[in-house]
C-alpha cells in the first residue's frame, strides 16, 4: 500500500480545498513560534483528495505573519508555497 506522500508524488491528487487567512496566535503556538500571545499570524488549512474523493492529506498550520512569504504555482495539481 502506498503512503500518502507516495500517492501525491505518483500524481494521484485530484483536487484540493484550501483556506488561507490572517488570524491571531494562541499561547501554545506563540511559544513554538517565539512570538507574543495575540500576535498576528497566517493560518492555512488544506485538504487534498484523490480521484476516489478520499482524503490523502490534511494540513492545519500557522506561520508568523512577519516572516511569511506565500507564492503559489500549480505543479501536477499541487500548490507549492515558499
Amino acid at each position: 500500500m502506498k503512503s500518502n506522500v507516495e500517492k501525491m508524488i505518483a500524481g494521484e491528487v485530484y483536487r484540493q480545498e484550501e483556506e488561507f487567512y490572517a488570524s491571531i496566535v494562541y499561547a501554545n503556538d506563540a511559544e513554538l513560534l517565539h512570538i507574543c500571545d495575540g500576535a498576528p499570524i497566517l493560518h492555512l488549512k488544506r485538504t487534498t483528495f484523490n480521484s476516489k474523493n478520499e482524503i490523502i492529506e490534511y494540513t492545519d498550520s500557522v506561520a508568523r505573519a512577519d516572516e511569511t512569504k506565500a507564492k503559489d504555482k500549480e505543479v501536477n495539481s499541487l500548490y507549492s508555497y515558499e
